[in-house]
């Protein structure tokens, strides 16, 4: 199955993100929007067919690694064009604040998870740039098409700059793609602590 680490983004930016694709969705720009509920900040991608007993290992071991991290606060910092494996921006990104808390927790659960029999199992570690990818821009994908949604993106007014997400849990997230899209499944939660 395919499965990742991640913080699902709380009510109160899924309000947020609502109101500025409705604003994106009145300029007519060709967006595949994300479903609120399922917005979510990827912490460790663990790939496309991970097995029920991989899975209960790493339910294992994550609380370990979560026992030397306290729960944080991470801050969003804008909404930006961003790329996907593309040669042109074709993705709209939450974008999120440097933050040493964070970098930390995902190079321990990359340390954790990186050796032993993992390391033929799970993808291989990547440069870790925090965002949540909140749209996919679809159709033709050229200069002219990038530069109106990026205008679009300038023009809409979007209420969540600078709030700040409360990160005190994490959880092992099993999805799966339709035609229509993803849809997400929580396996289970491991917490922070205080």
């Amino acid at each position: 199955m395919r499965s990742f680490l991640g913080v699902f983004l709380p009510r109160d930016i899924q309000y947020d993100y609502k109101s500025f694709k409705q604003q994106l969705r009145k300029q007519k720009q060709n967006l595949d929007f994300v479903s609120a509920p399922d917005l979510h900040l990827t912490l460790k991608y663990l790939g496309p067919s991970v097995n029920a007993s991989t899975i209960e290992e790493i339910k294992n071991i994550i609380p370990n690694v979560l026992r030397s991290h306290k729960f944080f606060e991470l801050k969003i910092s804008d909404i930006k064009l961003g790329f996907h494996h593309e040669k042109f921006p074709n993705v709209l990104n939450i974008n999120y604040a440097p933050n040493t808390k964070l970098i930390r927790l995902v190079d321990d659960i990359e340390q954790a998870l990186g050796g032993g029999r993992f390391r033929d199992i799970l993808p291989p570690k990547r440069d870790y740039i925090p965002h949540t990818t909140i749209a996919k821009l679809h159709g033709n994908i050229h200069r002219k098409k990038i530069n109106e949604v990026r205008d679009a993106v300038n023009n809409a007014v979007w209420e969540g700059n600078s709030k700040s997400i409360s990160v005190n849990c994490i959880k092992l997230i099993n999805s799966e793609k339709l035609k229509s899209g993803y849809i997400y499944r929580e396996i289970c939660e491991f917490t922070l602590s205080v």
